[in-house]
């Protein structure tokens, strides 16, 4: 669980001019008309049961929605929803590119701040999220399970301990004394259903006396426990490990279902019940249109020579991204942005992109959660060391002309905390003019990285691939140099 701050670790690719070290921003041109009716929607589901949520955290979205030319549906839950949706309140973000469901923490306003943003960029895929070996409760269409971790024995540990014996008698243990919970070999979960991770910590002394501390995280934070008792461990035997097992796993099914109720923390999401009316998105007049809108350039510029010198710009609207960042789904709930980017490219006489350099001020990374944010910054990306990442590519040949979209797989490297690797992007390239007139380069691109064969680093608790799979989105524009 505590993997997931590492996804932070690609945030750090991009783009980036390497003249300067000032990181202020230019002035935003915006390509954009931002007065014109956005097609931006959030769509709250709710029950009367989510009080907590109706009166602290409703308010801070309509206000949000009003401020950021969003639509805000409200729909009560009871009256139908569709099947995807197990729990309330129940979050969802849709645009001409997609939808996108919100799995955080209602209380966590940047986070959802974070979610919105991210998705306008980059919609999730909303797959099914597989779980392999977990014991889980089905309480109407809300299903909520457990991932069960327990470390190696640790202190005076005897010579023929078998610690895989160990572990397969503490699950059997645990199993049983969870009335709520069964073992599944296999399940599936939507994005609104839920997950806890139970860590068990044995420790041995000299006399063969047994210390158990435990503790619980949420799937919404890796970093600060729900519930612990780590200075507090139960005290047996390795012979009577079972039953000190057994009465751990009693607690925390207690728990769980104290926390499905905890409001403080935003924890308490109210299960769907199974005789809810299951509609369709198109039913409830919530199907994703795809009419996008695209820029056009001015006619007055069509056929005229592009500027050679292209230095960054910033987002294409204020309320996108320039980066976003996310997990290969079904783990696309974990996602951020970076909003520190610098960077230039380079045409040629004949009007081709052969080169350019950007870079990325790794501090401005962020995934909405000032706890994830720090421990990320400090312990796996150490942007102390290492401030910058980079990526250059040259040798190219791509003709590019106003009113046109060049795509291309831009091939270039990319160098992250002193490792250099091979990058292709997949880009599209599209001379533009600005709303005062400016030309600029609107500069839209994706590319993945595998963060744990590339560079070593596990990633979140999931199914492989996409654990170890980083999807990222750039959308951004360059102008024409002075």
């Amino acid at each position: 669980m505590k993997a997931i701050l590492f996804l932070s670790i690609f945030l750090f690719f991009a783009f980036i001019s390497i003249k300067n070290e000032d990181w202020t921003m230019p002035p935003q041109h915006f390509l954009f008309d931002d007065k014109k009716e956005s097609k931006s929607q959030l769509i709250v589901f709710y029950q009367t049961d989510n009080q907590e949520f109706i009166k602290e955290t409703l308010p801070k979205i309509k206000q949000y929605c009003t401020d950021k030319n969003i639509v805000l549906l409200e729909k009560n839950a009871s009256e139908g929803l569709p099947l995807e949706l197990t729990s309330t309140p129940a979050l969802i973000f849709q645009n001409e590119k997609g939808r996108s469901i919100y799995a955080a923490r209602y209380t966590e306003f940047s986070t959802i701040e974070n979610f919105i943003r991210t998705s306008r960029a980059f919609p999730q895929q909303l797959s099914l999220n597989q779980k392999k070996d977990v014991l889980a409760y089905q309480n109407g269409r809300m299903k909520t399970t457990t991932v069960l971790k327990i470390t190696p024995l640790s202190g005076t540990v005897p010579t023929n301990f078998d610690h895989i014996f160990f572990e397969k008698k503490a699950y059997k243990a645990i199993d049983s004394a969870m009335q709520l919970f069964d073992y599944q070999k296999e399940t599936y979960l939507q994005k609104t259903d839920r997950i806890y991770y139970l860590d068990f910590h044995p420790f041995a002394d000299k006399s063969g006396k047994l210390f158990l501390s435990y503790e619980m995280y949420s799937q919404f934070s890796c970093t600060v426990p729900v519930f612990s008792k780590i200075k507090i461990p139960l005290e047996g035997t390795l012979e009577n490990a079972e039953t000190l097992f057994a009465q751990i796993a009693k607690t925390f099914e207690n728990e769980i279902v104290s926390q499905l109720k905890n409001a403080k923390n935003g924890d308490a999401y109210k299960a769907v019940s199974e005789k809810t009316p299951v509609i369709s998105w198109k039913n409830l007049g919530l199907e994703v249109s795809n009419n996008l809108e695209t820029n056009k350039a001015n006619t007055d510029f069509l056929g005229k020579k592009l500027a050679q010198q292209w230095a960054f710009g910033g987002a294409i609207d204020a309320e996108t991204p320039m980066m976003a960042f996310h997990f290969q789904e079904p783990l696309d709930r974990y996602a951020g942005e970076v909003k520190q980017i610098k960077g230039s490219m380079q045409l040629n006489d004949n009007q081709e992109l052969t080169k350019g350099f950007f870079e990325v001020n790794t501090s401005s990374l962020t995934m909405g959660i000032a706890d994830f944010d720090h421990k990320i910054h400090e312990k796996y990306i150490k942007t102390g060391r290492f401030p910058k990442a980079t990526f250059t590519f040259d040798k190219q040949q791509i003709p590019l002309a106003f009113g046109k979209t060049t795509e291309v797989n831009l091939v270039g490297a990319f160098t992250l905390m002193g490792k250099t690797t091979p990058l292709t992007m997949a880009t599209q390239l599209t001379p533009s003019i600005g709303s005062k007139g400016e030309q600029l380069l609107i500069t839209q691109a994706t590319f993945s990285l595998n963060i744990t064969d590339d560079f070593g680093i596990k990633g979140p608790d999931g199914p492989d691939p996409a654990k170890k799979t980083m999807n990222f989105f750039l959308n951004f524009y360059l102008e024409c140099g002075l």
